[in-house]
């Protein structure tokens, strides 16, 4: 489906757009809870897990249905760590080659080209989760639920 990305209706209701005949009244509100750390992820998404679980459990946002996207952000996280550290070791983002004229050109590194696909993918998580400072603005955090059903009284 084309266009742009549906709001959720906690920023709908934040920014003063939500229009009661289009709201979901089943929409699922999925309980706060830092969901487990994967086995299976790579060791630099495995050592992001636990900071970026904190900052968004700290901010509200982080609920038991949020998983697989925290995989998602901290693999694509992983993955430009990983291309960062490989164009480190080569020193340089470019080498160069001798083309069919027998002229010298500068090429990149296909590494260059990995953390650039995952610094787009890591923005674009970053965004859904509300962690930049633009979108930060955009996202509305639930308060965190109380087990005594009196502590409004």
């Amino acid at each position: 489906m084309a266009g742009r990305p549906r709001k959720p209706t906690e920023i709908k209701v934040v920014t003063g757009t939500l229009q009661n005949y289009r709201a979901n009244p089943n929409e699922p509100k999925p309980d706060r809870l830092v969901p487990m750390m994967p086995q299976h992820m790579s060791p630099h998404a495995r050592a992001a897990w636990p900071y970026v679980c904190e900052v968004l459990d700290n901010m509200g946002v982080l609920t038991m249905a949020d998983g697989i996207a925290l995989e998602g952000l901290c693999e694509a996280y992983g993955d430009m760590r990983r291309g960062r550290e490989a164009l480190t070791r080569l020193g340089s983002d470019t080498y160069e080659t001798v083309g069919k004229d027998g002229n010298a050109m500068r090429r990149a590194y296909p590494e260059v080209a990995m953390v650039q696909d995952a610094d787009r993918r890591l923005q674009s998580w970053l965004s859904k989760f509300g962690l930049t400072p633009a979108d930060r603005s955009r996202v509305s955090a639930r308060a965190a639920q109380t087990d005594n059903p009196f502590a409004e009284l």
